[in-house]
């Protein structure tokens, strides 16, 4: 991305950005639920977990229910489908 300022009187300068609005976190790789770069067995472990929880809702379900990879607000089959594209990748991008 290149930013071109119309009025810098004084050489270049640094420049902020700002987004407003319901903006999600972005991340790379949603499918690493322990943080190591990996998806591995220790994400299924906690996948399955959440699987078998299936409702976001549920007061059982881990914080923020990181396995619902679609945002259904469930961790059903459509998640093991996007969890197992991630997993045969293996390394994060």
């Amino acid at each position: 991305m290149e930013i071109t300022g119309a009025a810098v009187n004084v050489g270049k300068q640094g420049y902020g950005l700002v987004i407003t609005g319901d903006i999600a976190p972005f991340n790379p790789c949603p499918a690493d639920f322990n943080g190591d770069l990996f998806v591995e067995d220790a994400d299924f472990v906690i996948f399955a977990s959440a699987y078998e929880v299936l409702a976001c809702a549920d007061a059982s379900m881990p914080a923020g229910c990181p396995a619902d990879l679609n945002g259904d607000q469930f961790v059903d089959d459509t998640d093991f489908v996007l969890f197992a594209d991630a997993y045969s990748l293996f390394v994060c991008p």
